[in-house]
Parts: structure tokens; C-alpha cells; sequence
């Protein structure tokens, strides 16, 4: 597993984590904040996956990088 692959998986625990903080708080604009947070680590999670792929296909075997 790659550190990227790696920090994405544990920014997605991030999220899934704030997502449930989200259901149990009372103020709907705290919990809208917390699911907009939620929101922007899936996203950091889902161009770290991106740098991972594109770092899998600059190192495939016989491919100069």
C-alpha cells in the first residue's frame, strides 16, 4: 500500500467519523459544517487515490518514467 493509498483510507475514517457526529448533533448548523468537512476529505482522499494510480501507471514494467 502506498502513503498515498494509505492516508486516503485513514482521511475517509476522517470523514465516515465527522459524517456520524454529524446524525447525533443537535445544531443543524454545526452539523452541516461537519458534513461539509466530511465532505472535503473525501475529496483530499479521492486525489490522493488519483496521485496513487498515476504514480502505479508511471512505474508499470517497461515503461520509462
Amino acid at each position: 500500500m502506498s502513503q498515498e493509498t494509505e492516508l486516503a483510507e485513514n482521511y475517509r475514517k476522517h470523514a465516515k467519523a465527522l459524517r456520524a457526529a454529524a446524525t447525533f448533533d443537535s445544531d443543524a448548523k454545526t452539523s452541516l459544517i461537519l458534513k461539509r468537512i466530511a465532505r472535503d476529505y473525501d475529496q483530499m482522499a479521492q486525489a490522493l487515490e488519483a496521485v496513487a494510480r498515476a504514480g502505479d501507471a508511471t512505474h508499470r514494467p517497461g515503461r520509462q518514467a
